[in-house]
């Protein structure tokens, strides 16, 4: 019993002093991202755009609630300073009224930035990245954006708050947007599906080999969402994809999906 009872005690000590060792490099990490966070953003210049832009796939029907969307104005990012700091950036995102305002940056790979901070130094807390399949030139049917999921609502950690229904109540349209800036054009998305999931590569297809299974793709994203948002969609569209973990079943996944509404060419 005795025994017994040092090898529990043992092993309590070991997990306790485990548990301390990884919230020092949480920590650790946690004040690194922010450190370069705070000084990329005091480098940057996030303006609200006069620019009307141009429609994407706008419907005839004007009474289509693509239109509340189409009258919403761009933000604008200069993405110069940024890219001399980090030549793999990208674009700029930014979701109002969540905490979601930082480079997009993209390598050859889906793994290098889960492990790697901005300025491309080791650390667990990641950072934004799109999908090495996609192209801002172009976007793809379906360009996918991933980050960490952090518990002091950096990077991702704040997608949750697009869970909240009453986000969307009283079609508050400002509420429903994604701010994409890149290289040559700025971009507004509108929200239309929000969910979790099981970890599945499903939601993650950048293309699609037919209209049919374009539209079978369209229509199982939608049927998801916690939220209707009532959003007419055809094989003109084209979404983006925001993908985070998810305590939802295990290592689940946190996604958001919206529709290209209009661009405004830099």
């Amino acid at each position: 019993m005795i025994l017994e009872k040092k090898t529990i005690n043992f092993i309590a000590i070991c997990l306790i002093f485990i548990s301390v060792i990884l919230f020092i490099i949480w920590h650790k990490d946690k004040s690194i991202s922010n450190k370069i966070t705070n000084s990329l953003l005091n480098d940057i210049n996030l303006t609200e755009s006069s620019d009307n832009g141009v429609l994407y796939n706008a419907p005839d029907d004007i009474e289509n609630k693509y239109w509340n969307f189409a009258n919403i104005p761009f933000f604008n990012m200069d993405l110069s300073n940024i890219i001399q700091k980090n030549n793999n950036t990208i674009a700029w995102l930014y979701i109002p009224n969540t905490k979601i305002n930082y480079p997009v940056l993209q390598t050859n790979d889906n793994n290098y930035y889960l492990r790697h901070s901005f300025d491309n130094s080791y650390n667990r807390a990641g950072w934004i990245f799109m999908d090495y399949r996609n192209s801002t030139k172009e976007f793809d049917k379906n360009t996918i954006i991933y980050g960490h999921n952090r518990m002091d609502k950096t990077f991702f950690g704040s997608l949750d708050t697009l869970l909240d229904t009453n986000r969307y109540k009283n079609e508050d349209f400002n509420n429903m947007i994604i701010n994409l800036s890149t290289k040559s054009q700025n971009t507004l998305w509108q929200i239309i599906s929000v969910y979790k999931t099981t970890p599945e590569t499903y939601y993650l297809t950048t293309n699609f080999n037919t209209n049919d299974e374009y539209i079978n793709f369209l229509n199982s994203i939608s049927s998801k969402s916690i939220y209707n948002f009532d959003t007419s969609l055809n094989e003109n569209d084209k979404i983006l994809t925001l993908s985070t973990c998810s305590n939802y079943i295990g290592s689940g996944r946190l996604v958001i999906h919206a529709k290209l509404i209009k661009y405004s060419n830099k």
